[in-house]
């Protein structure tokens, strides 16, 4: 199963340590590749769990970190 994919599975699974392992392991891996077509995943997750945390300013530098690779 493609990381992406295991990533949104364990999110609805509401597994969140394990979801956050993945994006983890695949900002690792999308980071060594620098294709921005892989990398935008990273801040749009990073970005969720923060909002999830309720940390707002985090959320709002990933929002920036997408609008630049956009």
């Amino acid at each position: 199963m493609p990381r992406t994919l295991l990533v949104v599975a364990l999110a609805q699974a509401a597994d969140w340590p394990a979801a956050d392992a993945e994006i983890t392991a695949y900002a690792r891996q999308a980071g060594k590749l620098a294709q921005p077509g892989l990398l935008w995943y990273v801040p749009l997750w990073h970005g969720a769990r923060a909002l999830m945390r309720g940390d707002h300013a985090d959320a709002e530098a990933c929002a920036a970190e997408l609008d630049d690779l956009a």
